[in-house]
């Protein structure tokens, strides 16, 4: 009988220990930053790939400059096409066209943004971490698992998951979704374009600009921007 009950003040510390413990877990997670990071041009040098695809998208009706290209990155695809002429059904083809090519070579001609993988482990002691990103989610992560940066992603948003892109506020309020309740003061987007900065302004989160990706001139837009993400990262977590 004395033997018994040791055996279930035991058992019944043990799950108290086990609770505490995990009850610490979850203040301790609560207590942390959520930082959402866009993809192209803020944690991936994507621009030779994407511009690869669009020019065989297009073939021989319509050819963009390099430069044309990456000041249309950042918006879904459909809307880059018909940007350049295409109207709406012809757009949808040209995306297949796109993805066709893209799928096959997003791999190869993908490169980090300076410092990303430094920022995104520095982020990760302190934050939680996600994705938003016009991109297809579905090769957002193959790229990230690539770079063996995916493990570190709570979550990642893409083309396919939403109804309405950036700049809306959907994309961030979906991935929100999968993170513990937090005050939006604690919250940042960190992009490289006007439309990573105009969704994070509609779902009322920090937003923060980089510098080095495809958007030029956006210091008026908002009140954080740095040069490299690792100084985006570095500031949040000393704030």
């Amino acid at each position: 009988m004395i033997k018994f009950l040791k055996t279930k003040f035991l058992t019944s510390s043990n799950q108290s220990a086990k609770s505490q413990n995990t009850s610490q877990e979850n203040e301790k997670d609560s207590e942390k930053k959520i930082i959402l990071f866009d993809l192209d041009g803020t944690l991936l040098d994507s621009a030779e790939g994407i511009y690869e695809s669009f020019c065989r998208a297009c073939e021989d009706d319509y050819k963009p400059t390099l430069q044309q290209v990456r000041g249309l990155i950042g918006l879904p695809l459909e809307e880059m096409f018909r940007f350049v002429g295409f109207d709406k059904e012809e757009s949808k083809k040209r995306v297949i066209r796109y993805k066709n090519h893209y799928r096959r070579i997003c791999i190869e001609k993908t490169k980090l943004m300076p410092y990303a993988t430094e920022a995104l482990i520095l982020a990760s002691q302190f934050a939680h971490l996600g994705v938003v990103t016009t991109k297809t989610a579905l090769y957002s992560k193959q790229i990230l698992e690539h770079f063996g940066l995916l493990k570190l992603f709570q979550v990642v948003i893409g083309s396919e998951d939403i109804d309405r892109p950036k700049p809306d506020a959907e994309p961030i309020l979906k991935a929100l979704n999968f993170f513990p309740i937090t005050p939006k003061e604690r919250i940042y987007m960190i992009g490289d374009t006007i439309y990573d900065i105009k969704a994070a302004k509609n779902a009322k989160i920090n937003s923060v600009w980089v510098k080095n990706g495809f958007g030029k001139d956006l210091q008026k837009e908002t009140q954080l921007s740095f040069n490299t993400i690792y100084d985006a990262v570095l500031y949040i977590q000393k704030i």
